[in-house]
């Protein structure tokens, strides 16, 4: 056989081999070493992390070198006034808090190309971000994750296919079931509304377990918001309460989510024990295509006597089923947990920053596409 030489191997090869290297290893072993390898060095797509204390000088300065080649940026505070020079981002996540950048300092002047946008540690007012520069984002943002809305969403984004808040109210998340008609993967926190009389300086809640709640000051929660709304496209739903709720908003919404395949429900305080048999009606009847691996359930409540007959009649949506009673520091609670594993699924790997301007819990490589169905959710 002919001798052969390095550069006789197709491009499509090298190119393989390059993803596969630091950006820092790249350019220092790589870069003009001839003409070619230049050109296909700076016409591949390249994904930056600069979460760590220890990102070296090198780092940033490949970082920038390629600035024009990255598609997916994931940075710290340290490290947030870099990102207007990454002009052609697809995928831009804030790690921790950042303050004082924040979601009004994303534009779509600066980044046009944005899909996926994470920064889970600010408020987000969907209005001003999704409707800036006459609706640009709405036309494009495929994904997005933020700690609070701030305001009830009014302008339509058809792209939007996952979003995941912290805290949201029951009004708020009506408003995002209408506004984006696409979306299958839900991720939301419900926190009580709280609105003062100031005549009796009372405070009334939209929380409570029943109609005939043992707490007056509670009101029930209101599930008026979903009676028009019919969401078909919805297939993940995970919803963590920080205030009680009752079987009557959930009745009503999932009446309007019919095509949800995975559900998770999380009520860390409840006032009540709840009627599992109305519970396991609801979930059959408002889901038949739940995929009984993919539904999780668990609620904290004062212990009370419950008949567990009850709790057995939600049996054939889970696997295994907990039921306990937790005393810390004279609190007592029962706890119901109903849970599964998946073998399939993959924990985010955790990394330790031990840089106080960095508040970073966590940070796993997801994949940055456009298809919802791809992204992991930790259950």
């Amino acid at each position: 056989m002919p001798p052969s030489r390095l550069e006789d191997l197709p491009n499509e090869l090298f190119g393989q081999i390059f993803s596969e290297l630091l950006p820092k290893d790249l350019l220092k072993s790589w870069l003009n070493i001839n003409t070619r390898f230049n050109r296909l060095i700076f016409s591949l797509d390249y994904k930056i992390c600069l979460i760590k204390r220890n990102v070296t000088e090198d780092d940033v300065r490949a970082a920038l070198l390629l600035h024009r080649q990255v598609v997916s940026l994931v940075v710290t505070k340290r490290w947030c006034s870099l990102i207007n020079y990454f002009l052609y981002l697809r995928a831009l996540r804030i790690m921790g808090f950042a303050y004082p950048f924040s979601f009004s300092h994303i534009k779509p002047i600066l980044l046009p190309l944005l899909k996926y946008i994470e920064c889970s540690y600010d408020d987000f007012s969907w209005n001003s971000f999704m409707g800036a520069d006459g609706g640009h984002y709405a036309r494009h943002i495929v994904q997005c994750y933020a700690r609070r809305l701030t305001d009830i969403p009014n302008i339509s984004c058809q792209t939007l296919l996952c979003i995941k808040l912290t805290v949201c109210t029951n009004e708020g998340l009506a408003s995002l079931l209408r506004v984006a008609p696409n979306l299958i993967d839900l991720d939301i926190g419900l926190y009580k509304d709280i609105s003062i009389d100031l005549a009796g300086m009372q405070f009334c809640s939209i929380s409570t377990t029943s109609e005939a709640n043992e707490h007056p000051h509670f009101t029930s929660t209101p599930s008026h918001y979903f009676e028009d709304i019919h969401h078909y496209q919805l297939r993940k739903i995970k919803l963590q309460f920080d205030c009680d709720t009752t079987l009557k908003w959930l009745d009503s919404f999932l009446r309007c989510t019919p095509n949800v395949t995975h559900f998770s429900l999380d009520i860390p305080r409840s006032n009540d024990v709840f009627s599992f048999v109305e519970f396991h009606r609801i979930i059959s009847q408002h889901l038949p295509n739940l995929i009984q691996q993919k539904f999780r359930f668990q609620y904290c409540c004062l212990p009370k006597s419950f008949d567990l007959e009850e709790h057995r009649n939600i049996g054939p949506l889970f696997r295994t089923m907990i039921t306990k009673t937790y005393e810390h520091r004279r609190l007592a609670l029962l706890i119901t947990s109903v849970n599964w594993k998946n073998d399939d699924s993959n924990e985010d790997d955790e990394y330790d920053d031990d840089d106080d301007e960095d508040d970073v819990d966590e940070y796993d490589d997801r994949n940055d596409t456009d298809d919802c169905d791809n992204h992991n959710t930790n259950n």
